[in-house]
């Protein structure tokens, strides 16, 4: 993981940070407590006595009155039902430091020194209180305004569902991208008096190289009603034409091409999934439904490429351990994993698009250089 990567997961686990930090405050003041609390997500595992309970999933400073979390930790329980048992079993602690009416153990920092140095974490009698009420004050917590954000939040940092929609529906949204509109007008416009006799000509020539009677006449029917539509609604006529060419350039030989890098952008209000393609094709998809990482990722193929039908078979379960890891394993296909940082998003997206193993011979293309070939033969 480099510094960018680094600096990138720790924004994100700030945010989610403070999400808990907003929740545990209304909760506090719901639940009649000091709302002088914060809460710090870790990515690390905690121990407090090996010979009781290896691991933890919280502890609280209460010099600080700071709640820590670890995501690890919750991940290996149910989310939902481990959240809400670790804040809760810290908040009674922040009761106990805090003299506050939910608990009926009461600490200072001497005493709990004493204790610490005493007695065995599972005879403390602050412990014991703890284990005690966390279940049914997880109950309570469940049901605090914000929980279930909450916990969305948190799932969208430790684990994260990606799932890709058929390519039909990925090349239906390019054939309807505004930007074709935008190009069918240029075209227009570029072109002006001159498109209705250019347009003549090509459909001439056409004409004249098909033999078959039948076929001629089929032909120039079509011609005159394209031609007279060219005339009422040039625009119109236009962007067609160029949808028809995007939809018959996306699909050829879907099924063969290899998906070589994936891109996930989550900020934007309908976050994005880039599949970047052999022979420098992009293809972008909306991502609906799905649990999306805070983090921007790059999921690069390694040494096995999978097609596009494939791809669509797969399952993009990405957990935090992987994320951290450079990682990730799916239907027998290994990707490389990384954190993009938000301000190189630009960047990685045009290196992705630019990066190309075909032969030398091979054109490489993408759909802004097919749009612009309309542009030059306007």
């Amino acid at each position: 993981m480099d510094l960018g990567e680094s600096l990138s997961l720790l924004r994100a686990l700030e945010e989610t940070s403070s999400k808990l930090t907003i929740f545990v405050k209304r909760a506090c003041e719901v639940l009649g407590l000091d709302q002088n609390v914060d809460v710090l997500v870790s990515l690390e595992y905690f121990s407090e006595d090996p010979e009781y309970e290896p691991k933890i999933c919280g502890y609280y400073e209460p010099a600080k009155k700071l709640i820590v979390v670890s995501l690890p930790c919750i991940m290996r329980k149910d989310l939902k039902d481990g959240l809400a048992e670790t804040l809760a079993h810290e908040l009674i602690h922040h009761c106990q430091y805090t003299n506050g009416s939910l608990c009926n153990v009461h600490l200072n920092t001497a005493l709990a020194e004493r204790i610490y140095r005493s007695m065995p974490y599972k005879n403390r009698p602050h412990e014991i209180e703890a284990y005690a009420k966390q279940k049914e004050l997880a109950n309570t917590l469940q049901g605090v305004e914000g929980f279930d954000d909450a916990v969305n939040y948190v799932k969208r940092l430790a684990m994260s569902e990606v799932r890709l929609p058929p390519i039909s529906e990925a090349i239906k949204a390019q054939v309807n991208n505004p930007l074709l509109e935008e190009t069918a007008k240029d075209i227009v416009n570029l072109a002006r008096e001159d498109l209705l006799s250019v347009a003549s000509e090509i459909l001439d020539i056409r004409l004249c190289e098909i033999e078959d009677e039948t076929a001629r006449k089929r032909f120039e029917e079509e011609a005159t009603s394209y031609l007279q539509k060219l005339k009422e609604e040039p625009v119109k006529a236009i962007l067609e034409d160029i949808q028809r060419d995007v939809e018959t350039f996306l699909k050829w030989d879907v099924e063969e091409r290899k998906v070589k890098t994936l891109i996930i952008d989550p900020a934007t209000e309908q976050p994005h999934c880039y599949l970047f393609l052999d022979k420098g094709i992009a293809i972008g998809f909306d991502l609906k439904g799905t649990y999306l990482p805070l983090l921007h990722l790059l999921l690069k193929t390694k040494d096995q490429t999978p097609s596009l039908k494939e791809l669509g078979k797969l399952s993009f379960n990405l957990t935090i351990e992987e994320i951290l890891q450079g990682i990730f394993r799916a239907g027998g296909y290994e990707f490389e994993l990384k954190i993009l940082p938000r301000e190189d998003m630009a960047k990685n997206l045009s290196n992705e698009l630019c990066e190309d193993d075909t032969k030398p011979s091979d054109k490489k293309i993408d759909v802004n250089d097919f749009l612009l070939s309309y542009r030059s033969a306007a």
